[in-house]
């Protein structure tokens, strides 16, 4: 952003100090200052998603303090669960007719169990 906004500065510049053709003057200045908008648009994005991250970030330290503090034996909460697990997989072993469950936390581990 800033080379197009010195781009634009010197544009301006020249316009105001020697005789340009107006024609060209404009459309050089509109494909430069749409480059600008462009720039300055895919800035607030990755702004936003800045945020997004560290928002989500935060949230995830939150729920691992509060799980920390939990009992080692607690009773199954559909809350805790939802809130834990990204998804889980469930799929037919080649061996002995087992199961293998694949779940994914929200935190981004991995526990695979076969039963």
């Amino acid at each position: 952003m800033l080379l197009l906004n010195e781009r634009i500065r010197r544009l301006v510049n020249d316009n105001a100090r020697t005789e340009l053709n107006q024609e060209e003057y404009r459309r050089e200045y509109d494909t430069l200052s749409a480059e600008y908008k462009q720039a300055a648009e895919r800035i607030q994005e990755i702004d936003e998603d800045l945020c997004s991250r560290e928002a989500r970030k935060m949230q995830i330290a939150l729920f691992l303090r509060m799980f920390e503090k939990q009992e080692a034996d607690v009773e199954f909460d559909a809350g805790t669960f939802v809130a834990m697990v990204e998804s889980v997989v469930v799929r037919a072993a080649s061996e002995n007719n087992r199961l293998e469950l694949r779940f994914e936390l929200r935190s981004g581990q991995v526990q695979e169990i076969g039963l």
